[in-house]
């Protein structure tokens, strides 16, 4: 165990498996009180801990104030043999989502056969670090109530006495490196999901030579070429899906009018919105509930179903459809997979400008384009509410290195599609784009790219082999 040369790091790594008792925990000299593992893993092998780190750093990254986060980390050891020195570290996205979140990913990840060990560790300002930067009374707010709501969380943080300013992603990138001197580790590889490409190439940018190779998973490299993709993101991955149930024999006669449904919905709920377990589901509510199915690879097959469901009405089959499912580890507690706050704290900077147009594979009524733009508008509103110190962020700061990185973005993602995976990557002189087809968001959900990630780990200098992305199965439809 080492420490930074000025951050004050304490590190407990517990020897744990699906269970744990005291008697299974080992303590180092100096450690803070007995730290169980959270997540539950059946059938695999992993470890916890936690580091501590400064709230605040002074220029070189060491403390420059008096208070600490503590931040959590679970090691899923190498499976295969010999293991390499240079371990994978997990950089959430969300942004504010617990990295805790994709452990399950990560974990089947392992148990294909990884000769790395995988690090997940929360990042700071997210629901399992210490201090967490939650709004536990948001919950679904109205319109008219959220900007009040988020001033009292906002009051509440910095009443408490958090620098809301310390929780962005330059400080975030710092705490990845006191990770890997923690565990002893020379090198780094970095797998970064979604918004986590902004820690990862802040780190590419300052650490080249810590860092062997990086994967991007569905990049968000939180710019403005990002807001227009989140805008019409998910309108061009419904144009995709409903193409492919158009070229599927089965799909096309089940649902031959499946766009046309989904428009005469949109504006149903617009002249009066529908109830269903006591929620009232506006058009807005119902373009979420589609955004939300288009980003869960196990609800791609159910969309074209849900979409006629909604239109005769039958709400609870459109609901089970279309409702986007949580794949997370037993013994999480749900209420801290997200923290508002520190969402905020990263998107309500100085790029936040809100978009006005935005353009489309194939037209849109207004009417439908308008709730796209809508959502995108309440992203700025919100920050326009919030108002509160934004974090430093190294945005536009141009990344030159030689570091080989893998990019990789779902044919069918509707968040970060793969027109924003190709301009990450067209500026980085050692990326390679791989767009596996019928993929939504995450794409190490699925096995084939895991393959692909765990050959470019293998030999970052070499070409991947894609062939079985090549040779990926097209969406499988729900049909009667």
């Amino acid at each position: 165990m080492t420490s930074g040369t000025a951050a004050a790091l304490t590190a407990l790594v517990l020897v744990a498996g699906c269970r744990q008792t005291k008697a299974d925990q080992a303590k180092q000299p100096g450690s803070p009180a007995d730290v169980p593992c959270v997540p539950e893993l059946p059938g695999a092998e992993y470890h916890c801990g936690e580091l501590v780190v400064p709230e605040s750093r002074d220029s070189l990254g060491g403390r420059s104030g008096p208070r600490s986060i503590t931040l959590p980390f679970v090691v899923l050891p190498a499976t295969r043999m010999p293991r390499q020195p240079d371990p994978i570290i997990y950089l959430t996205g969300g942004p504010g989502t617990s990295a805790f979140a994709g452990l399950l990913q990560v974990a089947a990840y392992q148990q294909a056969g990884s000769d790395r060990d995988f690090i997940v560790m929360e990042e700071r300002g997210n629901g399992y670090s210490t201090p967490a930067l939650t709004c536990d009374n948001l919950g679904l707010p109205r319109a008219d109530t959220i900007a009040a709501k988020l001033v009292a969380c906002r009051d509440s943080l910095t009443r408490s006495g958090i620098d809301l300013g310390k929780y962005g992603v330059l400080q975030a990138a710092a705490d990845y490196l006191d990770l890997a001197r923690a565990v002893g580790a020379e090198r780094i590889n970095l797998y970064a999901l979604s918004s986590g490409a902004r820690s990862a190439l802040e780190l590419m940018r300052t650490n080249p030579g810590k860092v062997r190779a990086v994967v991007l998973d569905s990049p968000d490299p939180g710019t403005a070429e990002s807001r227009i993709a989140h805008a019409g993101g998910a309108l061009d991955a419904l144009s995709r899906l409903l193409a492919a149930c158009r070229a599927d024999p089965a799909c096309r006669r089940a649902y031959p009018d499946a766009r046309e449904q989904f428009v005469q919905v949109v504006s149903a709920l617009e002249r009066r919105p529908a109830s269903f377990a006591n929620e009232t589901i506006t058009s807005d509510r119902f373009f979420e509930m589609v955004a939300g199915a288009l980003s869960d690879q196990a609800k791609l097959g159910g969309i074209p179903g849900g979409l006629a469901a909604a239109s005769r009405g039958d709400w609870a089959t459109a609901s089970r459809l279309l409702q986007r499912g949580a794949d997370v580890p037993e013994g999480l507690d749900m209420s801290r997979l997200h923290a508002a706050g520190r969402a905020l704290v990263l998107e309500c900077g100085d790029d936040s400008a809100p978009i006005s147009a935005f353009e489309t594979e194939e037209q849109w009524p207004a009417s439908v384009a308008g709730l796209a733009l809508g959502l995108v508008r309440a992203d700025a509103s919100r920050c326009s509410a919030w108002a509160g110190p934004a974090a430093a962020a190294p945005r536009n700061r141009e990344v030159v290195t030689r570091v080989p990185t893998l990019v990789m973005a779902g044919a069918n993602d509707p968040t970060t599609p793969p027109s924003l995976a190709n301009v990450v990557a067209t500026s980085l002189p050692r990326a390679t784009l791989i767009v596996p087809p019928a993929t939504a968001l995450e794409a190490l959900r699925q096995s084939c790219p895991r393959a692909v990630m765990r050959a470019f780990l293998a030999n970052p200098a070499a070409p991947p082999d894609r062939a079985c992305i090549d040779s990926m199965l097209p969406i499988e439809f729900e049909v009667p």
